[in-house]
């Protein structure tokens, strides 16, 4: 550019050769910008461009990877009267591939058979890139029969490209015959590799080390890429053995073996051998190899997959020490790795100020991750979760203010909910209320102003409304939405005076926006929120359930989440006096909708278990209320079956279950897909992790889970081992209780069940002695039950209220007995909803409590009980389902016990 400068200073006029001499310079050094410039100032000064001049300025584009400016350029060649040659075209297509433009490369190629241009080996391999980059295999393989028809002959490169795409497509064994039906008189390592790494990124090992063989034969020496290649293939396909053995010989092969090596064979401890990771880390250290953040990584996802969180910890340790800052996804997996382990133990080390509880190690992780920078929302959440799970809602409440005040980061709802869910356990409303009024709004301006309302109101109770400030209807929602959620914890005394009270508050807010105000979403949330709270106001619900309507008919639940339907829908079931038969119609046909188009096979395990737990919630409700719909229930249905199947299947291996049948000991018949187990009393159904109710027998009392791997280990049935799939268990029975529990042993059955459970399909029957006379005219019993899940332990019971779910007993009654001066009745029972407790409070509810009921009868009543009757008298004696289209019955007599 100078030298032009310099020639028309001294009004020398450049031509063409001298400008083309600029244009090669751009062209060896990328500059596009300036090459373009050049190019087209060339016409001012009488210096006709031609297709030197073109190519190098493409060139120049092709080196910077401008495929726009290329293709520009391209187009406005015909108007400066140079005709495009393969080199043009060669050099817009390699433009192309450096940014993965497979269609503008497929289209130029075409464009050169058009203009009967000679397709070559360049414009071919770099198309074929282009497609490799998008994972566009199908396309790589026609541009390969396009060569071959346009007798181009194949060379090393695009073959070894051709591998490259089917390898990102997924198709290693497209690749392998690719490599096994060469038409090469010879091939090269990096042909080789390619091969190796399209089965190695499969996990298939056998056909890697094939093909590694097929290059000793050919006496290739393999280079220390198709080596790591193997090892990764080893690692996939868990070969820790082979990994180990192949990671020796590479000294004897002059090779030295170098991060990502060793990152392929500490991936295949995963699973296998925590220990043998940890001890290739420092195998990696003393062979002066440096590790880097893969390294630590890939070390941390080995030990956190079996549970070993000390061992987690202590790599975090390293990592920082290392000067290798551990980033927030790592410091997220060992917390969601602390947050599996139900008890305790001691952690293994000797100081004494170490963590040793489950929110001890979530704050002090939290605070090493501030140390390193290295916090983000998500890391928040598991930290809340886990420190709700001990019930330290003081915790967990300074972890938010940290996160909120130190760093300025503001945590999502699910971390708020952490905080909540804390303070729930430990009946801390206040702590409740002050979290919640600290919440941020992200549709607010304001971000505290819907909380200070709802602290104004937990503190002052109805005079809070005297001002009530102007809402939209977004806060509208989130007011009712807090008043709810405060709900379960206890309300403060300003409230708690009547019942009635947050009912009220809540119907004035919503009465004060107006019901067509509100759009779907926010209907969602606010019908929550006002069965939670047991609103009567008949007409405000109806007015609310017709928006509802009226918003379902023009399509208004696509753009509902699934968990706001679930809420709506049991809202809806709750609620008396809805118009809900539309929304209901609408809600399970948008379900099916979904869920025959569901990406099951591509869904995480999370977003699976969430849209299942939905789904069931829907029918359910949908059920309850009578508006269930066949068609939509049946394709439902057909699809979480279908996703059973697709999860880890149960070993075939069967033998006959052989154990004594002593009344104090469970025992278990099973059949296809099924466990049918007969719980003692004094057993807990521990679906999930031990939860404890402080039932009189919690001192002694046995796992039902134990149980059930002595006769069946999860290695044989996965499920049973799944905490997430309520380790099979299809229901609970209290303690206290006996009966027929009904366990899945596979998947598929286990979501056929829960369908079967969530419509009614499944019948449960149980068999009580109750206190008094019942009347024979009492058939029914339909009262919202309550699960008040604050307090001390043994304040957690189940109550009649408004703002319960709604519940439904049927009775019958068989007998009457009299035991000296107190009467009993002896009960038929099925219950057509599952609430915690529901047999036991729905007698306790119209005065006629179960017999030796320590949790809702006296303790003089107790006590004269236990003198003669040392358990519950509650026993579920038949379950009716089906299993593969057959209908089954089980019965199990009382027995003594």
């Amino acid at each position: 550019m100078q030298l032009l400068h310099w020639l028309t200073d001294e009004e020398l006029t450049p031509n063409t050769i001298s400008c083309n001499s600029a244009l090669s310079a751009c062209s060896a050094s990328g500059n596009w910008q300036i090459a373009l410039h050049v190019l087209r100032g060339m016409s001012d000064a009488n210096a006709q461009p031609d297709q030197i001049s073109c190519n190098a300025a493409l060139n120049a584009c092709r080196t910077a990877g401008e495929w726009l400016p290329a293709l520009s350029l391209l187009q406005e060649m015909p108007r400066m009267r140079v005709a495009p040659d393969e080199i043009t075209y060669n050099c817009v297509i390699s433009s192309c591939e450096k940014t993965a433009n497979w269609r503008v490369a497929l289209d130029l190629l075409g464009a050169m058979q058009t203009s009967e241009l000679q397709l070559g080996t360049v414009a071919a391999s770099s198309a074929m890139s282009a497609c490799r980059a998008s994972g566009r295999w199908q396309d790589a393989l026609w541009l390969s029969q396009v060569m071959a028809d346009s007798f181009v002959q194949a060379d090393q490169i695009s073959m070894t490209t051709l591998i490259g795409a089917c390898d990102n497509g997924g198709r290693w064994p497209v690749a392998l015959h690719i490599f096994q039906q060469r038409d090469l008189p010879d091939f090269d390592i990096a042909f080789a590799s390619a091969a190796i790494k399209a089965c190695s990124t499969r996990g298939q090992w056998l056909e890697s080390f094939q093909l590694f063989q097929d290059m000793l034969d050919a006496s290739r020496k393999p280079d220390l890429l198709c080596y790591t290649m193997l090892v990764h293939g080893y690692g996939k396909g868990s070969q820790v053995m082979l990994a180990s053995e192949l990671l020796q010989e590479l000294p004897k092969r002059s090779l030295t073996p170098d991060a990502a090596v060793y990152n392929s064979v500490i991936g295949a401890c995963a699973g296998q051998s925590w220990q043998q990771a940890c001890a290739l880390l420092t195998e990696m250290q003393q062979a002066i190899c440096q590790p880097n953040k893969l390294t630590w990584t890939t070390l941390l996802a080995a030990v956190q997959e079996e549970g070993q969180w000390h061992a987690a910890i202590e790599i975090l340790r390293q990592m920082v020490a290392a000067q290798t800052a551990p980033d927030a996804a790592s410091y997220r997996g060992v917390m969601e790795s602390i947050a599996t382990i139900a008890t305790w133990p001691r952690a293994p080390c000797d100081d004494a100020k170490d963590p040793t509880s489950g929110w001890q190690l979530a704050a002090q992780l939290i605070s090493d991750a501030f140390e390193a920078h290295s916090v983000d929302a998500a890391l928040a959440d598991v930290a809340m979760r886990e420190v709700s799970i001990e019930a330290d809602g003081l915790a967990s409440h300074v972890i938010v203010g940290a996160l909120s005040e130190s760093v300025g980061l503001v945590p999502k709802v699910t971390a708020f909910n952490g905080v909540i869910h804390a303070a729930d356990k430990a009946g801390e409303w206040k702590l409740a209320a002050h979290v919640l009024a600290a919440m941020p709004q992200t549709s607010v301006n304001s971000p505290t102003k819907v909380g200070q309302l709802v602290y104004q109101i937990c503190k002052n109770g109805v005079s809070a409304l005297d001002d009530l400030p102007a809402l939209t209807t977004a806060e509208a929602s989130q007011v009712v939405w807090r008043l709810a959620k405060l709900s379960r914890l206890g309300l403060p005394s300003s409230l708690a005076s009547s019942p009635l009270h947050a009912a009220a508050i809540a119907e004035a807010v919503v009465a004060a926006e107006g019901a067509d105000a509100f759009d779907l979403q926010e209907l969602s949330a606010v019908l929550w929120s006002l069965a939670r709270l047991g609103v009567l106001d008949a007409s405000l619900v109806l007015k609310l359930s017709q928006r509802c309507t009226r918003q379902m008919a023009i399509g208004g639940a696509r753009g509902l989440n699934i968990r706001s339907m679930a809420n709506l829908a049991w809202a809806l079931s709750s609620l008396p006096g809805t118009d809900a038969a539309g929304t209901f119609g609408q809600l399970q046909n948008e379900l099916a909708h979904r869920a025959v188009h569901l990406p099951t096979e591509s869904m995480s395990q999370a977003s699976w278990i969430e849209f299942a737990t939905a789904a069931f919630a829907i029918l359910y409700a949908a059920d309850f209320a009578g508006q269930l719909l066949p068609n939509a229930a049946r394709a439902v249905r057909s699809v979480l079956v279908g996703h059973g199947r697709l999860l880890p299947l149960e070993d075939p291996w069967v033998d006959r279950i052989d154990q004594g049948r002593e009344p104090w000991e469970p025992w278990a018949q099973e059949a296809s897909g099924i466990l049918l187990i007969r719980k003692p009393p004094h057993w807990q159904v521990d679906e999930r992790d031990a939860i404890h109710d402080a039932e009189q027998f919690s001192d002694d009392r046995g796992l039902l889970s134990g149980f059930v791997q002595s006769v069946r280990p999860s290695r044989q049935r996965p499920i049973l081992g799944r905490p997430d799939h309520q380790r099979g268990f299809l229901h609970r029975l209290d303690v206290p209780s006996s009966g027929l529990i009904l366990t899945a042993t596979s998947f598929e059955t286990f979501y056929d069940l829960k369908f079967q459970l969530a419509t009614g399909l499944l019948t449960r029957a149980y068999i009580i002695l109750c206190h008094g006379l019942l009347n024979f005219s009492r058939t029914r019993i339909r009262s919202p039950i309550n699960w008040l899940s604050y307090g001390p332990e043994s304040n957690r019971r189940s109550l009649v209220q408004d703002s319960g779910r709604p519940s439904q007993t049927r009775t019958k009654s068989l007998a009457r007995a009299f035991h000296g001066q107190r009467a009993f009745t002896l009960v038929r029972v099925q219950i057509m909803t599952g609430r915690r407790h529901q047999i036991r409070v729905h007698s306790c509810y119209i005065g006629h409590p179960t017999l030796t009921d320590g949790k809702y009868t006296s303790r003089s009543t107790y006590a004269e009980d236990t003198d003669w009757c040392p358990r519950n008298f509650l026993h579920r004696h038949k379950l009716v389902f089906e299993v593969a289209g057959s209908e089954f019955q089980a019965t199990e007599d009382l027995g003594t016990s």
